[in-house]
């Protein structure tokens, strides 16, 4: 026997309706199919960072390095794991659309020198101290928000460590890290955009390049602030 009642029921949804019906249930469709991908993403950056984080316990701990050689490490793995263009691009704002194309690849240079020894510098504080990974979520498009302690020996109060990870062609990078919720790139975006209201972007790139030259003795440090 035909189906009359589900043709009768049709009958009364009309054409909108039906519409509606359709929609939701392609869309629920694909929702549930974005789901596990999503999933797959975020174990991924997690699994990027705790790598991470085990290349830099392992910098940490190599012994006999020079402050150089070590700054020389720090740098290398910066380049490989962190997104140096889009960090200074976030960080310059509108000041990145000054640079020409002939000038980026300098600027770029010197940048990623200093922040890899900022960074350098923030981890070399985390000597016999280590990073465990805790959880992460979906944040904006594309971006995994990687969250990890640093258990610090002979202190219960552990640091709280956030990644923003990103994925592209290349593999996952990092753009942002953040501890106790101070990120390191808006607090450096506030200072670069002062200093070149003030000096401009030669006066931004001579202060990076002093702040470099001061980077030495086995402690790694480099000025957190230009100046």
């Amino acid at each position: 026997m035909p189906d009359i009642i589900g043709l009768t029921l049709l009958a009364r949804l009309g054409r909108r309706s039906i519409h509606k019906l359709i929609v939701a249930g392609l869309t629920g469709g694909l929702v549930a199919a974005a789901l596990p991908v999503r999933a797959v993403e975020e174990s991924g950056a997690s699994q990027f960072v705790a790598g991470l984080g085990d290349k830099v316990v392992g910098i940490l701990k190599e012994q006999g390095l020079s402050a150089a050689d070590r700054q020389t490490k720090f740098k290398t793995l910066f380049v490989s794991a962190f997104d140096a263009a889009a960090i200074a691009r976030f960080v310059l704002g509108r000041h990145w659309k000054e640079l020409s194309d002939n000038r980026r690849p300098k600027f770029m240079e010197t940048f990623t020198e200093y922040v890899a020894a900022l960074y350098a510098t923030q981890f070399s504080q985390y000597q016999g101290q280590t990073l465990k990974v805790t959880g992460s979520k979906a944040v904006g498009e594309g971006d995994t928000e990687v969250d990890s302690v640093i258990k610090q020996p002979n202190n219960p109060t552990a640091l709280n460590v956030q990644f923003r990870v990103r994925q592209s062609d290349g593999g996952y990078k990092v753009i942002d890290v953040a501890v106790n919720n101070v990120s390191l790139i808006i607090t450096k975006r506030s200072e670069f955009n002062s200093i070149i209201q003030s000096e401009g972007i030669d006066g931004l790139e001579k202060r990076m390049h002093e702040a470099l030259t001061r980077v030495k003795g086995a402690s790694l440090k480099v000025d957190r602030h230009l100046g």
